[in-house]
């Protein structure tokens, strides 16, 4: 595990989110549950843990189409999902977003994925 993803990954442990802001790292955490010198480890190491909140390219391209499509969209939706059924063989991978909150994805084994029992599930909870 890299210094980056070991730090994220302690810190979520402490309930501390991080998450990216263009060029910020924007850090929320419950109150004094980041150290000093913690805090400075992340100033440091802002770039990397940056990137690797990001992910990979292929992460990245997924998560931007759901925020445009977030961004594009004047209804008081809360949730947005894009679905990529062609990056691997044996999943669908499903990027997700929260209004207000950030992205995340998911993988569905493929002979699971259902798009309409899907869509039907996305408008029960909007």
């Amino acid at each position: 595990m890299s210094v980056a993803a070991e730090l994220i990954f302690n810190l979520a442990q402490e309930g501390v989110n991080l998450r990216v802001d263009g060029d910020q790292l924007i850090v929320r955490a419950p109150k004094g549950a980041v150290a000093p010198e913690t805090m400075e480890t992340l100033k440091e190491r802002k770039a990397e843990v940056m990137a690797e909140l990001a992910g990979p390219p292929d992460v990245k391209a997924r998560r931007q189409r759901v925020l445009q499509m977030m961004a594009e969209d004047d209804r008081p939706r809360t949730y947005y999902f894009c679905p990529d059924t062609e990056s691997h063989p044996d999943y669908v991978i499903l990027a997700c977003a929260k209004r207000g909150v950030g992205t995340w994805e998911m993988t569905i084994e493929r002979e699971k994925w259902d798009a309409m029992k899907f869509m039907e599930l996305v408008e029960r909870i909007q």
